[in-house]
C-alpha cells in the first residue's frame, strides 16, 4: 500500500474497493422492525418542525419540487417505506383493524419501542396523497 497516496487523499483508498453498479436493482429482505426503525426516521426528521413545515414538505415532495435537503431524504423514506407495505400485502402480511384493534396494537407496539418514539401516521398521509396520483 502506497502511504504517500494514502496521506495525500484518505477518502479513497489505495486498494480496490467494491463498487455496486449504477444500473443494480436488487431484492432485500426486510424485518417489519426494520420497517418500524425506517419510520423512527422519518420521526427524527420532522422533530421540532411546524405542521406548516411538514405539510409544505408534503407539497412539495407530490409536486416534485424539493427545496430543502431533509425532505429530499423523507421522500427517499417514503418511497422504500410504501414499497415495503405493498410487497407486505401482496405477500398477505397486512391485516385490517378496526379502530379498537388498532389502538390496542399500537399500545402493544408503542410498550415494545423504546421511548415510544413511533408515530406511523406521519408517514401514512404522505403514502395516502401519493397513491391518489
Amino acid at each position: 500500500m502506497d502511504n504517500k497516496n494514502e496521506a495525500q487523499n484518505p477518502v479513497i483508498p489505495a486498494e480496490k474497493t467494491e463498487v455496486i453498479l449504477p444500473d443494480a436493482v436488487v431484492s432485500i429482505k426486510v424485518s417489519t422492525g426494520f420497517y418500524q426503525r425506517l419510520n423512527n426516521i422519518v420521526t427524527f426528521l420532522v422533530e421540532g418542525k411546524s405542521q406548516t413545515e411538514i405539510e409544505s414538505s408534503h407539497a412539495q415532495i407530490k409536486a416534485k419540487d424539493i427545496k430543502e435537503p431533509w425532505i429530499h431524504h423523507m421522500q427517499t423514506l417514503y418511497i422504500f417505506l410504501r414499497e415495503f407495505q405493498k410487497e407486505a400485502k401482496a405477500a398477505g402480511f397486512v391485516k385490517n383493524l378496526t379502530q379498537e384493534e388498532m389502538k390496542e396494537a399500537l399500545l402493544k407496539f408503542q410498550n415494545s419501542v423504546d421511548e415510544n418514539n413511533v408515530k406511523p401516521e406521519v408517514v401514512e398521509e404522505v403514502l395516502k396523497e401519493e397513491d391518489k396520483d
